[in-house]
């Protein structure tokens, strides 16, 4: 079954949410349970994986609508979020729009 929305369209979209660039700029980072470096792009390619995974059961004859797709940017971000080390520090919430805030 084919994803209902382009890969690289969740990375530009995510690429200019409010407070993304803190995520980027943490890059890069050593890994939790892994002890290597990680690079943003080595991020990326994971977290847009991870999200193509949460999405790849999708209902062919189900609409996909832009508040759905702001869903899978926030998937997406919230991985970057957990790769970089920052998920004790920062989260994706909706105030009133999507956006990247310090907990």
């Amino acid at each position: 079954m084919a994803l209902p929305f382009n890969l690289s369209s969740v990375l530009d979209s995510a690429s200019l949410i409010e407070g993304y660039g803190i995520i980027e700029r943490k890059f890069p980072v050593i890994g939790k349970y892994t002890n290597r470096v990680i690079t943003y792009s080595d991020a990326v390619l994971e977290a847009l994986g991870n999200t193509a995974e949460d999405f790849s059961d999708w209902p062919e004859d189900q609409g996909f609508g832009s508040s759905d797709m702001t869903y899978a940017r926030k998937y997406f971000i919230d991985y970057m979020i957990n790769i970089a080390n920052m998920d004790e520090d920062y989260k994706t919430d909706f105030q009133p729009y999507l956006k990247v805030v310090r907990k």
